[in-house]
């Protein structure tokens, strides 16, 4: 029998599995014990009031999700308490209606230290690129730090997560493609075509129009 394929799909408000919200109370919880303000203990889940506007990146191989990560858009609701707890108020204001912040990001166990991970990110950051985003935040706990650097991450400070712990606020430019490609960060072949792209349509909305004529 051939082995499920993995697919990768973003899926938007309703059509949200409540699937989802279990498999992050299994490894956020059962599997890494944390206490999470926002578990459900009754019904094993885990959802907050940033799912309502979010864009849900989620792995499955046959019907088990395996990977997930939630992406929030600035031009699109509320990022609180996010906004707040990653200062985003710094963010020039002509760059506040890009902003992306990825938050609730896990892989199964058994997939962990493969490539699914960066699959999913990658994903995820050419959905986002395509809609206007650019100026990505995230935290992470400090062993992370180097794998998310390898992504062309930065650390902006660090704090004290309320459900988390000692988390590092990393931030990169989605369209910084010298900083990604220095990194050489899987996410840089994603921004270059993206802003090749865009130059092209720059050129195409810039040119006259020829018209032959007799």
């Amino acid at each position: 029998m051939k082995a499920p394929s993995t697919e990768f799909r973003i899926v938007h408000d309703a059509n949200c599995p409540t699937e989802l919200y279990r498999f992050r109370y299994e490894v956020y919880v059962e599997e890494l014990g944390r206490a999470t303000s926002y578990a459900c203990h009754d019904t094993r889940t885990i959802q907050d009031s940033l799912d309502q506007n979010a864009y849900q990146t989620i792995v499955t191989k046959g019907d088990e999700i395996i990977a997930c990560i939630r992406l929030n858009y600035s031009n699109e609701g509320t990022l609180q308490p996010y906004y707040d707890f990653y200062e985003l108020s710094s963010v020039p204001s002509h760059l506040q209606d890009s902003i992306i912040i990825c938050t609730l990001d896990m892989v199964a166990k058994p997939y962990r230290r493969k490539m699914v991970f960066v699959r999913m990110l990658q994903a995820a950051f050419e959905f986002s690129l395509n809609r206007g985003a650019r100026i990505c935040y995230m935290d992470v706990n400090p062993p992370l730090v180097p794998l998310f650097k390898k992504l062309g991450m930065e650390v902006v400070k660090s704090k004290s997560h309320p459900d988390y712990g000692d988390v590092a606020i990393m931030r990169f430019d989605a369209h910084d493609y010298e900083n990604l490609k220095a990194a050489r960060s899987p996410l840089a072949p994603l921004t270059k075509r993206y802003l090749e792209r865009q130059s092209k349509r720059k050129t195409e909305r810039n040119s006259p129009d020829l018209v032959a004529s007799e």
